[in-house]
């Protein structure tokens, strides 16, 4: 605080005292205990970043054109001043993704969002759209690759470009997770047991495994906690998933010294089946005998529990016929970490982020839109179908 300042401070409490109101002296005193307060805090800042904002002497902002990068995107994919796209359905699947009718109902969304918004700076000029937004937290999460990498065609700093994706992810998750990545109804386990009753394992409801992410950034301090076997850094992902490869359940952020053992005594989903909330009674039939009891398909390094069931390793023909046929129907639950890696990159490569809560929303909102490509291509088989 300068001189001038406690000097101001000063006349205040004096004037105060100088009335006979008691009130008045109380409220002067803490007026000028808070404008004392906010300048220590401005020193306080001041010190940690001496040169913060537009001051002379910084990088001044570059002249990126906003309006190039949004051009560029409707000429190539959307089409411009009457003439088609450069690019085809294809082409657009591709590269972000996700599906045009995905992707529409993303961006229709994310115009509600304040953030996403376009808004125009203190000069008057229009800032990045929300189709350049949208663009560039897809691209990030689709190839996996460095925020400024995206720059000369999105028209957008790294900076931008990374708390994008971080809100992209949050929005998503907002939005979408109560419809695509919610728990299974009574109606949906029907649907899925029936599938596997068909494919020969009555009762089942899905495949259940656990994959890693590697942790590139991990602090060091925390390196033995999330360093697993393989010697590098990593945080788990357990997924549920049928034979659609959709995604019933995706359980995000235990470190990586677990195995799925240890993830299940945290998994939200395997404390709700202790309780015996889930999952609900459901009658099928095995080999005669009536069962209601639903189970998922699992490695050998699960325990043995009635909504588990791993391969068997009897020496019997029978024995090694079903342990050949759960290993190979089990498959389901590693295809989905193939297509997984295929579609988002991002969970293939090592995670630069800084902390682990946001590589669980980016992890979730890559399952979220997984589902949401699966439920828009099985309602395309649907529409092919000759019954229909």
């Amino acid at each position: 605080m300068s001189d001038s300042d406690e000097e101001h401070t000063m006349l205040a409490i004096a004037t105060a005292f100088a009335n006979d109101d008691d009130d008045d002296v109380l409220a002067a005193v803490q007026a000028a205990q808070q404008v004392g307060d906010l300048l220590a805090h401005a020193d306080e800042a001041a010190e940690i970043n001496p040169r913060p904002g537009s001051y002379p002497g910084k990088a001044p902002n570059k002249n990126r054109g906003f309006l190039l990068g949004e051009t560029a995107h409707l000429r190539d994919y959307f089409g411009l001043n009457g003439q088609p796209p450069i690019y085809d359905e294809v082409d657009f699947e591709r590269r972000f993704r996700v599906p045009r009718v995905v992707f529409d109902r993303l961006y229709r969304a994310a115009l509600c969002e304040p953030y996403f918004q376009q808004r125009v700076n203190a000069t008057g000029e229009p800032q990045s759209s929300t189709l350049v937004k949208v663009s560039a937290a897809l691209r990030v999460l689709a190839y996996g690759e460095a925020t400024d990498r995206v720059d000369e065609y999105v028209r957008l700093s790294e900076s931008t470009v990374n708390e994008t994706v971080h809100r992209f992810s949050r929005f998503v998750i907002d939005k979408f997770k109560p419809v695509y990545l919610r728990p299974p109804t009574r109606a949906d386990l029907q649907r899925v047991m029936k599938a596997y009753e068909d494919a020969g394992f009555p009762g089942c409801m899905g495949c259940v495994d656990c994959s890693h992410w590697e942790w590139a950034s991990c602090p060091v301090a925390q390196h033995g906690q999330y360093q697993g076997k393989s010697g590098k850094r990593t945080i788990v992902m357990e997924t549920v998933a049928d034979m659609d490869l959709y995604l019933w359940h995706f359980f995000i952020g235990m470190p990586g010294a677990m195995n799925d053992l240890n993830v299940m005594a945290f998994s939200p989903l395997f404390q709700s089946m202790i309780a015996g909330a889930f999952p609900p009674p459901i009658t099928y039939t095995v080999n005669g005998v009536e069962r209601t009891l639903p189970y998922f398909l699992c490695d050998g390094i699960y325990p043995e529990h009635a909504v588990l069931m791993d391969t068997s390793k009897g020496d019997e023909e029978k024995e090694k016929f079903f342990a050949s046929r759960q290993e190979g129907r089990r498959k389901d639950a590693e295809r989905v970490y193939a297509v997984l890696y295929t579609e988002w990159q991002i969970l293939a490569r090592p995670s630069h982020f800084r902390d682990v809560e946001t590589m669980k929303d980016v992890g979730t909102c890559c399952a979220i839109l997984h589902n949401m490509i699966v439920v828009h291509r099985r309602k395309e088989q649907h529409a092919q179908s000759p019954s229909t």
